[in-house]
């Protein structure tokens, strides 16, 4: 991705990128129908199509429209920017602030409860919710180091880095070009990431890690730092499962921070400390003060 001569004017970016998503997407779909025709088995059929969306519907509405719209796409994209090991320190530290109240919202929103008039949305959203999690067992449910090393490379780094090029690079980069605030663009493009999962129950932990992974866009100007956080959190899901599987831990890793009953202490503490942590590495911290 060299500096070139622009091909499009940039008034034409949000058509390219939905056009471009739109045909990627139609072509996705066919491929999901020769995939159902071969015979694979569930867990090989659903990787090689998360692949294919991955590459198509995902990376490349992304890569055209900065391709066809920039001198310098990889710029526009946020792959030439330099992160510092101040600032991967503080990506980490940030995510383990933060992880123990994630781990809470997930249980509040899992088993939250619509009033008896809406009983009949709720069980559909629970049929949605239970579709999705028999897909993620199917896919997680693996006995051998090489299918761990497998998940670990497509459900974990794979996905993180694709839907990180569309949901920041993508989705939330045009937002800001478009004269959207940047904290605006980051929480639009973190709603966008959680509804087109179609997972109710999930929704708000996952508005929250989009936010998440967006402010890191916003703040380091690069891909791979969000791309490698959504990866490490993705796979952090992967690797926990297979421990539990093999009887290694009792428990999933988001069992160790869930008050079921009882006053949430350790929600509070890491809102608390995320909350003074993002504060206090603000903008103009002296702590990146220098250019990175």
């Amino acid at each position: 991705m060299k500096s070139g001569q622009v091909i499009l004017p940039t008034s034409s970016r949000w058509g390219v990128f939905m056009l471009s998503f739109v045909v990627m997407f139609i072509f996705t779909g066919i491929c999901t129908g020769v995939l159902e025709n071969l015979g694979l088995t569930e867990r090989t059929r659903v990787l090689t199509l998360s692949v294919i969306q991955g590459i198509l519907a995902f990376t490349m509405p992304t890569l055209l429209t900065w391709m066809l719209t920039s001198r310098d796409p990889a710029s526009e994209i946020g792959l030439r920017q330099h992160v510092s090991s101040r600032y991967w320190i503080w990506i980490i530290a940030l995510y383990l602030l933060a992880y123990p109240g994630m781990c809470q919202t997930v249980f509040w929103n899992e088993h939250m409860d619509f009033p008896a008039s809406m009983s009949g949305l709720e069980q559909t959203l629970r049929k949605w919710e239970t579709a999705g999690a028999d897909t993620t067992d199917a896919i997680l449910s693996v006995q051998s180091v090489w299918g761990l090393i497998v998940n670990i490379l497509i459900v974990g780094l794979f996905t993180g880095c694709v839907e990180e090029m569309f949901f920041r690079a993508g989705l939330q980069n045009l937002m800001v070009r478009s004269g959207i605030r940047p904290v605006a663009a980051v929480w639009i493009a973190a709603f966008i990431f959680s509804a087109v999962h179609m997972q109710f129950f999930g929704f708000l932990p996952r508005l929250l890690l989009g936010a998440m992974f967006g402010y890191v866009y916003y703040r380091t100007g690069s891909l791979p730092a969000s791309a490698l956080l959504h990866g490490l959190n993705n796979s952090v899901v992967v690797f926990t499962t297979w421990l539990s599987a093999h009887g290694i831990i009792n428990n999933d890793i988001d069992s160790f921070f869930i008050n079921e009953s009882g006053f949430p202490w350790i929600f509070l503490i890491s809102l608390a400390a995320t909350a003074a942590f993002l504060y206090l590495t603000g903008r103009n911290s002296r702590m990146f003060k220098e250019k990175t």
